[in-house]
């Protein structure tokens, strides 16, 4: 049914990372897991899962190992989850290397520094490497990304040998999407902000009255987003959406994931909240996909603010604002 799904297993996580999104929601409760049970509903009709950190990290779930042996050895399906590698014991890292062995399934270790990191507040750098390191060696694929600061742009040499030697498949940067005039966590020189630079660009076709978007990306791709409470939205730029605590954001970031974002939608995800969960019994993966909420996005893309703001910009511009460089593979 489709291509590729992103599902939030756990909101749970040891970093404070400054351009994480949980980080901007000041009275978020760390406290929501996905069933097993949710995720063997979704395994059958997809090709591909990411299990995305959009507000947690994938290691935390307490069933994680038992996810990735279903994912991959009874479901037959590719996965990746991206990981800051900060916790367990080696043996953790020694069966997920073994479970993985073999297959084109990788763990993305998001590794910022070799000495302090200042971006993921409360990772040891010594502890991720050496888990990375456990895993690999049993068998597993690990690619590692790299979000430049300007307190770590230059570790990128040093940082691509290390990862070289201890058996990486893949290395790539990107910077960061967040500009600050000064401090430890300002992005590298010449980087801007990416909402901002989008924000001018529409501005200049016209502002976002006049925006049209012909076909909604994630459906023509055959894409969907699970968040961690069990919810089935058409792409993962909703999750925010209904979030009572989003009025409490950063100033920065409210117009673009504040509730104002969402207001014309609000309704009709009231309306259809119970069934798109499926956590909820008699709720289907196909049911929750050809639900009045999403089916009304997919259809009607241009008459909707979130829509405007994230999908009207052509995906060679978003790369090129975002800096993404391969370091080696």
């Amino acid at each position: 049914m489709f291509n590729k799904v992103f599902i939030g297993v756990t909101n749970r996580c040891n970093a404070h990372c400054f351009t994480c999104n949980r980080e901007v929601f000041t009275d978020y409760e760390y406290n929501d897991e996905m069933p097993l049970s949710t995720i063997e509903k979704i395994l059958p009709h997809t090709e591909q899962i990411i299990y995305v950190g959009e507000m947690g990290d994938f290691i935390f779930h307490p069933q994680s190992l038992e996810i990735v042996e279903k994912t991959i050895h009874e479901y037959n399906v590719f996965m990746r989850t991206d990981t800051n590698g900060n916790l367990h014991r080696p043996e953790y890292w020694q069966q997920l290397g073994e479970l993985m062995k073999g297959s084109d399934s990788y763990i993305r270790f998001m590794f910022d520094s070799l000495q302090n990191d200042l971006h993921r507040v409360g990772v040891q750098t010594d502890k991720v490497l050496e888990n990375m390191k456990t895993f690999i060696n049993a068998g597993g694929q690990a690619h590692v990304k790299t979000i430049l600061f300007n307190f770590n742009h230059e570790e990128v040499d040093e940082m691509s040998k290390v990862f070289q030697d201890v058996g990486v498949t893949k290395y790539d940067t990107i910077r960061s999407r967040i500009y600050q005039d000064s401090g430890s966590l300002s992005a590298p020189p010449n980087t801007q902000s990416t909402l901002k630079v989008c924000d001018a660009v529409r501005q200049a076709k016209g502002g976002y009255d006049k925006i049209k978007i012909k076909e909604c990306p994630w459906a023509k791709n055959k894409l969907c987003y699970v968040n961690e409470y069990g919810e089935l939205k058409t792409c993962c730029h909703l999750v925010f959406e209904g979030l009572p605590f989003a009025s409490d954001i950063d100033e920065f970031m409210r117009p673009y994931i504040g509730l104002d974002m969402f207001d014309d939608l609000m309704e009709l995800y009231e309306h259809n909240k119970e069934l798109i969960n499926l956590n909820n019994e008699g709720v289907t993966v196909e049911s929750a996909y050809n639900n009045e909420f999403n089916q009304t996005l997919i259809q009607n893309p241009s008459n909707y603010k979130i829509c405007k703001y994230r999908c009207s910009l052509p995906n060679e511009l978003k790369d090129k604002l975002l800096y993404e460089t391969v370091i080696f593979q």
